[in-house]
């Protein structure tokens, strides 16, 4: 459920020029976790973090931290609804 939403949350908050990076988000579940990711993975951390141009000048993204937000947004969630089903003995 958690990743389904932070899923959504990216979808929605991606930068878009032509839509094709915000609809790039993924969920796969790999045993009992479900990971989130970008399909295109180079492009996620370049609109996320700030980097050198080509020519030796630093480019911060307009858009940067916006996956950082949505992770400590649904990281938040999940530790509460994990709270909860220990509080409510595994329900």
């Amino acid at each position: 459920r958690v990743a389904k939403a932070a899923k959504s949350d990216l979808t929605k908050t991606s930068p878009k020029r032509t839509g094709k990076f915000s609809k790039s988000w993924k969920v796969t579940k790999d045993n009992d976790m479900y990971i989130v990711y970008s399909s295109n993975p180079g492009l996620a951390h370049l609109l996320e973090k700030p980097h050198r141009g080509r020519n030796g000048n630093v480019i911060i993204p307009k858009s940067a931290g916006f996956v950082e937000k949505v992770e400590k947004a649904r990281v938040n969630e999940y530790y509460e609804d994990m709270q909860n089903i220990i509080k409510n003995g595994g329900k």
